[in-house]
């Protein structure tokens, strides 16, 4: 079985992080420490990153723009973004998407977020 990384390491107080060309199979909720101050996050052109589970960004409640651009996506899990009410930008640009659009929008589009541009 692969596993999704581990990033636990992090320091906990800064508000933004750019991971690029990472290791990462997949995105959990236990990838990453509580950053409950992380505003900006970016994980881009990750060839081995296939999967957001849900809850995987929990750790990032505050959390404004998040760009996964790049990166192998095949899945996006319904509720991978819940709980990231404070969303202004999403990217998800050149990935590989096979799930469709709909099923993690509606959860997304679901919650009471601020979500200005989505760039799929």
């Amino acid at each position: 079985m692969q596993k999704s990384g581990d990033c636990t390491h992090l320091p906990l107080l800064f508000n933004s992080f750019t991971l690029q060309k990472c290791s990462i199979f997949r995105i959990t909720s236990q990838t990453f420490p509580p950053l409950a101050s992380m505003q900006k996050l970016q994980i881009t052109r990750s060839v081995n990153l296939k999967a957001i589970e849900n809850g995987a960004f929990v750790p990032f409640q505050g959390l404004e723009t998040l760009v996964l651009s790049g990166n192998s996506f095949q899945t996006i899990s319904r509720d991978a973004f819940a709980g990231l009410d404070h969303l202004h930008h999403l990217n998800l640009a050149n990935n590989r998407l096979v799930n469709g659009f709909s099923e993690w929008t509606e959860g997304l589009l679901a919650e009471d977020n601020r979500l200005d541009s989505l760039e799929f």
